[in-house]
Order: C-alpha cells, then structure tokens, then sequence
C-alpha cells in the first residue's frame, strides 16, 4: 500500500517564494505521478512537482502534498472533543489526507469569494465554477468507502475513531457545505426543495425553476380572485368544497404533479379549510418571485425549525411566470387582515356590521346585537334631535337584513346573465385569436417567400440573365407586397392579444352570483363579496351600493355597444 509518507518521499518540499500553479499550469507543463478516481468523476492527482490537484466536478483545487499534514481534532457523537494524530495519516493510504485538505481548502476559498461578495473568480489557488452543493455529497461517499475498506482499518486500528469522524464530517463540515451550496443557489432564485408549489410544476428545461400548471392555476387564481371581492377564508373554503374542488395534496397525488408514481396514502376526504386557503393566498410565490430559505433546522436530524425573518430570506423577483399581479396580492392581504376578526355572537351571524351607514352624515351606525330584537341606529341622529338632519329612528337588523337580500337578489340575477355575455365575449376572443394566429403565421411564411424571391432576383441580375429596368421593376412590386404583408402581420399581432374589455374582478363577481342567487337569506359570504356599503334614510329609505357598479356598468356598455 501506498502511503502518505512514501508519496511525500517522492518530491521535494515547495519552496515558499515560488506560486501555487493554476490547474491549467499543472495539466499543460505537469507529469502525474499518481491519480485516485472517485464516484462520479472526482479524482486526486499527485504531480511530479509535488503539487496535488484534487477535481470535484468542474471545481478544481491544488495544493502542495507537504501540506497534508498535522492532527486532526474532531468532535465525537457524545460532544467530546477528541484527536487523530498526523502519525496516523501519515501510514495510511495517501489520497485520505489529501482529500481532507482538498475539500477544506475548496471550502476556505468559497468562503472567501463570499465573504467578497463575488462569484466565479479566482482566489488563491483554485478556480470556482457551478454546482458547490454536489461537493458535499460526493466527499462523504468518498469517505464512507475509504473507511470501510477493510485494509484501512486494519493498517490504522480505530475503527470507532475514524468512524466518529465521518459522523463528524457528515453532521459539520458537509452541513455547513450544503447550507453554503443553497444558499449560493437561493442568490441565483434556484430552488432546492423537493416539490413545487401548488400551482406550478417544475420546469424539465431548467433545474431549479417553475412553470405553471394551467389547472392547479386556476384553482389558485379563484381563491385570490375571490379573496379580492372580500371572502374570507372560511367561506372561500366552505365554496371550494362544495364545488369538490381537490385540495393540493389530493390534485398532486391525482396528477402525478411530483413527475411520477407517487407511494403515500392520503385520508378518503380532505377538505379545504381557513389554513390551507390562507397559506395559499400569503404565498408570494405566486408573484413570480421565487421565496427561499423560509426556514432554519435548530437541530440537525431532527424536525426542530423555526421561521427566518423576511429580511433574511432569499427572494428573487421574476423567476417564473406569476399567477397573480403584484397589485392583486397585496389587496388580498389587504382582504385577509380585514377579515381576521369576524363578527359572531350567540351562535347568530350579523353580516351587516360595519356596512350600515347614515344617509346623511356617511358614518357607520351604532348597534346593539346582544339586545332581544339587535338594532342599528345614527348615534349623531339621537343625540342631537332636532338639531341635525340625521334620522333619529332605531331600525331593527333583520328588516334592513331583508332589505338588502331583496335588493342583492336583483344585482345577482343581472350578474349571472352578465356571466353569460362574458362567457360568449370569451369565446368569441377566442376564436378570433385562433383566426389571428393562424393568419399571422400564413403572412410570415409569405414574408419569408417574398425575402426569398427578391434575394433571387437580384442573384439574376448580378448573373446579367435579368435586365436592369426589369429587376428595378420586379423589386419595386415585391418590396411593396413585403410592407402589405408586414403590416397584415402588425395587425394580427393585434388582435392575437386582444383582451376581454371586462376587468379581472367584475368576472369574478359575475362567476360567483350563480353560487348565490338559490340564497334564502343574507350571509357574510355575500355581503362579503357584492356590498361596498348600506346607506340608511328617515323613514327607512334604504341604498345599497354595490361593489364594482361603475365597472360592472363600463362593463356592460363595452359587452353590448363593442
């Protein structure tokens, strides 16, 4: 067996006024003396200078084999500091100490570049490239061979020393190479987790991206289109289920979202609920923005984590295709926070609180819900009679209740025939961006016949087989037809991406009045979702403004005038 010992016999001590070669150096002006394959492609060679370059993918770092020396000191698994001498490296097999100072060395340097602020540069004596977090894996299977070679254990005679300290490198040093290996993959927005986010799959094109699922998409896009017309998240989950919409544990296990066949079994009926809408709609994921490092294991190997402040974790904007605009998102928040606190007394739900308001002074109405028959009255209106035109009378909840039901069920049936203009609108878009599509490809391929034959009339003329006037003439025509057809294909680009004149929300509003129209009475879900506010007059003249009306107007002249 080769030894430590023997390969540093075999060269001299470096000289300190002499630099370190570059990888490139050694391969062009070195001979190799010894090389050490590993798994998947590392290798350690011993170069007749002296010099060891030790390979991990496209990393490479060199040092001299004078180096390798010293004690190692390592923690046992008890927590116990302990050390394996440099005798013991010194008469064991030559590429185990050189693979330890390789790696530590590689690390040294990464740390550096870091530390800098820089990527992919030169320091000191290796040069970086891409894919660090394979370093860690691949040393560790390095390790665990070398040490369970029967002739290493029998020549060094620690079996549990040299064991503790693959444990030592595993738990500690590869530790730390993994964290810094993600975290150089979080900077770049290159995700490491195992899954996509509900709504996306990962992108087979590019490691470590996304691109969007179309049906898991929408489901998402309904719940923050939902969220936006001021659902909470118990009633978006109580319609989600009644529409047996799957949650995503459900959709990815039924679609095979992970890519294959997957093994775990999932309960026979999981029903959404407030936590699972809220994660959804708190994801900024669906921005387009990549999120990473969200969490910190407190102790390895166990699931013990705890959340990472916003500010330390990785985001990176425009990462992928987002579901939902950055407006969006933050007026669901908007919604979310607002809705935290619900309004539920005795087992009884008051939808209007909050929304009843003076037709006169604009402020919200005092109520009493904890009284026989629950009252709302103008506060100003009773306190100074007389004196103000606020009305003085107390109005009984439920008779403004029905009021507002009464008045809502009319807004929802126009909304459902508005849905079907929508749907018809949609359609008709597209068709027309199918017929624009096609055209467009038609015009370029004419484009590229007509480039064509200019090109070959002028190779004609250049051959003296066409007469001057003719080609003047002949291109004359065909640079007119080339500008015709390119502005055909101008035109169809147009309509292509011609957008419904309806907004996002008021087809949400419309989608969801066929879920309430069968109502039998006023809920939070629809007060929620179509009331902005009640006013309420002397004499119980009441005015409900609707959420979106200006729109939902605009919307209907475009629908019927376009």
């Amino acid at each position: 067996m080769l030894t430590l010992k023997k390969v540093k016999e075999l060269v001299g001590a470096p000289s300190h006024a002499k630099r370190t070669p570059s990888p490139k150096m050694l391969y062009e002006e070195g001979i190799v003396l010894l090389r050490r394959e590993f798994d998947q492609g590392s290798h350690l060679m011993v170069y007749n200078s002296g010099y060891v370059l030790f390979s991990a993918g496209k990393r490479n770092t060199v040092f001299h084999i004078h180096d390798c020396c010293g004690d190692y000191a390592y923690d046992a698994a008890e927590g116990k500091g302990d050390v394996i001498e440099e005798e013991y490296f010194e008469n064991c097999e030559w590429h185990i100490r050189a693979l330890f100072e390789g790696e530590r060395k590689m690390e040294d340097n990464q740390a550096k570049c870091e530390g800098a602020g820089r990527s992919n540069v030169r320091v000191s004596y290796h040069a970086l490239s891409e894919d660090w977090s394979e370093i860690a894996d691949r040393t560790i299977n390095m390790l665990e061979k070398i040490i369970e070679n029967e002739a290493v254990h029998a020549m060094l005679g620690m079996d549990v020393i040299v064991s503790n300290l693959v444990n030592t490198m595993y738990c500690r040093d590869a530790g730390k190479k993994l964290r810094t290996a993600n975290q150089v993959k979080w900077r770049k927005g290159i995700t490491t987790a195992s899954a996509a986010p509900f709504g996306y799959q990962f992108d087979p094109d590019k490691k470590g991206a996304f691109i969007v699922d179309p049906p898991a998409a929408k489901i998402v896009r309904r719940i923050f289109d939902l969220a936006i017309l001021g659902l909470g998240t118990r009633e978006i989950a109580m319609m989600l289920n009644d529409e047996n919409v799957p949650v995503p544990s459900v959709y990815n296990k039924e679609n095979k979202a992970y890519g294959k066949e997957t093994t775990y079994t999932i309960a026979p009926v999981i029903l959404w609920d407030s936590s699972r809408v809220w994660k959804i709609l708190t994801a900024y994921v669906y921005t387009g923005a990549m999120v990473l490092g969200k969490t910190k294991t407190l102790i390895s190997g166990k699931s013990i984590v705890r959340t990472v402040p916003k500010g330390q974790q990785f985001i990176t904007e425009g990462t992928h295709e987002a579901i939902v605009g950055r407006e969006e998102f933050e007026k669901a928040q908007l919604v979310i926070k607002s809705n935290s606190h619900k309004v539920l007394m005795g087992g009884v739900d008051f939808p209007l609180k909050g929304k009843v308001r003076c037709g006169n002074c604009r402020r919200v109405m005092a109520h009493n819900f904890k009284q026989a028959v629950p009252t709302f009255w103008c506060r100003e209106g009773l306190e100074l009679v007389g004196q103000t035109q606020c009305t003085s009378e107390v109005f009984q909840v439920s008779d403004i209740e029905n009021a507002v039901f009464q008045a809502l069920k009319k807004e929802l049936s126009l909304l459902d025939v508005l849905y079907g203009d929508i749907q018809k609108e949609e359609q008709g878009l597209k068709e027309a961006h199918k017929k624009a599509s096609r055209r467009k490809t038609l015009m370029e391929q004419e484009l590229k016949n007509l480039k064509g034959e200019k090109m070959r009339m002028y190779e004609e003329y250049a051959a003296g087989t066409l007469l001057l006037d003719t080609y003047k003439q002949k291109k004359q025509e065909c640079d007119r037809r080339i500008s015709e057809v390119q502005e055909q294909i101008e035109q169809s680009k147009v309509e292509e991406s011609t957008k419904s004149v309806v907004p996002g929300t008021v087809r949400a509003a419309a989608e969801q009045a066929e879920n309430f129209l069968n109502g039998t009475r006023l809920t939070a879900s629809m007060v929620s979702a179509f009331i902005e506010n009640v006013f309420v007059y002397d004499g119980g003249r009441i005015v409900v403004r609707f959420k979106y009306e200006q729109s939902i107007q605009d919307a209907v002249k475009a629908l019927h005038t376009g």
